[in-house]
């Protein structure tokens, strides 16, 4: 697989906090956020901890585990590839980052929304905003047993494309899924 973002090499030790964020407001006014914006390099810090919650919520603390991720590893991994290859972008709700979207050329690297955020319409609104961004198409990977992220890309008109691994170190089952205009259901 060619990876604008590349995946990193784990780190030793874990530190991650599997408890979301509890959002400074009960919800999403009118299925929006308040703010979508590029993401600062002051963003890292709270960046990052959406994307640990969120992949420890997706059920993947045995990979998390496995790989051994630390907290300053996933820091680093971000600062230095997330954030230098991928255009970030940040759904803040308040001064709250509530959700992010890192996209390559073609393809959405990441996407993510904080546990205490997810089912108000974040993700939906992240996408779209990538669909906005390349109109001709887009590309996305998840691990095959993320079935949270399958129905949630499946509903939003992306449909399979092959079934393969993750390159190292994860190793790990995944689907590659491809969105093309005109593709999103009715």
């Amino acid at each position: 697989m060619g990876h604008l973002c590349r995946r990193r090499v784990p780190a030793r030790g874990i530190a991650v906090d599997p408890q979301p964020l509890v959002p400074r407001r009960s919800k999403v006014e009118n299925g929006a956020v308040a703010e979508f914006r590029r993401a600062r390099p002051e963003d890292l810090e709270a960046a990052v901890a959406v994307w640990e919650r969120a992949r420890w919520d997706a059920r993947q603390p045995h990979m998390v585990e496995r790989m051994q991720y630390t907290h300053e590893g996933n820091l680093q991994h971000f600062r230095d590839v997330v954030m230098r290859d991928c255009e970030v972008w940040l759904a803040v709700e308040g001064d709250v980052v509530v959700g992010l979207l890192a996209l390559g050329p073609r393809k959405v690297d990441q996407l993510h929304v904080d546990p205490g955020w997810q089912g108000r319409g974040v993700g939906t609104l992240l996408m779209d905003r990538a669909k906005a961004l390349r109109p001709d198409g887009l590309t996305v990977f998840t691990f095959q047993g993320n079935q949270e992220a399958r129905a949630f890309y499946e509903s939003r008109g992306f449909r399979v494309v092959r079934l393969g691994m993750s390159p190292p170190p994860e190793n790990e089952p995944d689907v590659e899924y491809a969105w093309e205009p005109g593709a999103d259901p009715s």
